[in-house]
């Protein structure tokens, strides 16, 4: 056979792979073929690798270790699943129910909703904040678009100044919203609201309450009563009342005050701080003359673009032993309170009344 030949089988049965025949070949040829036979020579043989067998002891604490920490994941799995089904579940109930004090999936994005709100409150940022409030109420106040921009401006400007005399001088530390269910009027009415929290480095602490209106926007209120305006603080919490309600006194409670005969200051803190001795002193004075209120009406809060104020018109229908008289006027108010009316703007329309009920009526403001 040819050398060519036995040398290409050379490498193959140096590692095994020759058939037997094929090995026969090429003992038979390196007998005869010095050449052939050092080449073969010169090949070693490939020994076969046996496989190590593994030690049973080391082989169990591998398979135990794995085992463990399958086990320890599958415990931490386990612990988060059930966390989250909980969560899932208690949130679920309070979507459903929405019971007082409850939580669900609502109140938390309401929480994000009005911690952005909050935010521009706390930077004072009332260009964004004056936008992002529900505008339901305006839209029944005025009539076009020019008023609303005007009155939005009129926001924004008393809320900068205002809030700026109270927190002006410090900086956010934080700030905390908390949002659960609570009763309307409604007997089984309930809303999602939301308390924000804004903390400031000084030490100062700003409450403010948000809740949904029906335009999907969000109103806010203080817990100080607008009246009650006797420091700086007092005064933003006014001005963030009339920028979300646009009213400074919610109709009717005025009206039951001037109906009444007590001469107690409430009625007349009403009115800004400067003018309130002078408007106790002239329905007392009107009372004590024997004069008598049947009927007080204030209508809804109206702009006056030229004066760039808010204004209600106020009808009074009152009586003395003669006859009656109708008193029409009209009242200014900014965020501290309410201005008595101008003297030209009083008119009285008497039926049998004496000249004195006239008179009375004309300084029943002071």
């Amino acid at each position: 056979m040819k050398c060519e030949i036995i040398r290409d089988l050379l490498p193959l049965s140096g590692e095994g792979l020759c058939s037997e025949e094929s090995e026969k070949l090429i003992a038979e040829h390196i007998r005869e073929c010095e050449n052939c036979r050092l080449l073969y020579e010169k090949i070693p043989e490939t020994e076969t690798e046996k496989p190590s067998v593994p030690n049973e002891e080391e082989t169990f604490k591998k398979v135990n270790h794995k085992f463990k920490k399958m086990s320890v994941k599958m415990w931490i799995i386990g612990i988060l699943l059930t966390a989250i089904l909980g969560c899932v579940g208690y949130l679920s109930f309070g979507q459903i129910t929405k019971m007082q004090g409850t939580r669900s999936f609502e109140t938390i994005a309401q929480s994000f909703e009005v911690r952005k709100i909050a935010r521009y409150i706390a930077e004072g940022d009332f260009d964004s904040y004056v936008d992002s409030i529900s505008d339901g109420f305006i839209t029944d106040l005025f009539k076009n678009q020019d008023y609303e921009k005007l009155s939005k401006d009129i926001y924004k400007q008393t809320l900068s100044e205002t809030f700026e005399k109270s927190y002006g001088n410090t900086k956010v530390k934080n700030i905390n919203v908390t949002t659960v269910y609570g009763q309307m009027y409604a007997k089984d009415s309930y809303v999602a609201d939301s308390t924000a929290e804004i903390k400031f480095e000084n030490g100062q602490t700003l409450l403010i309450d948000f809740v949904k209106n029906v335009d999907g926007k969000y109103i806010s209120s203080s817990p100080a009563y607008f009246y009650e305006a006797d420091n700086d603080e007092k005064k933003f919490y006014n001005a963030l009342d009339i920028a979300n309600w646009h009213e400074i006194l919610p109709l009717g409670i005025t009206e039951k005050l001037i109906l009444s005969e007590s001469t107690t200051d409430m009625y007349a803190r009403r009115f800004r701080e400067e003018y309130r001795e002078t408007v106790l002193d002239g329905k007392k004075a009107f009372l004590n003359n024997g004069f008598t209120v049947n009927n007080a009406y204030f209508s809804r809060s109206r702009l006056d673009a030229d004066k760039k104020m808010f204004y209600y018109d106020f009808t009074m229908e009152t009586a003395d032993d003669k006859g009656t008289a109708v008193m029409t006027t009209r009242i200014y108010y900014d965020y501290l309170g309410l201005y008595p009316p101008e003297k030209d703007s009083i008119k009285i329309y008497p039926d049998n009344c004496t000249a004195d009920l006239e008179n009375a009526l004309y300084n029943f403001f002071g």
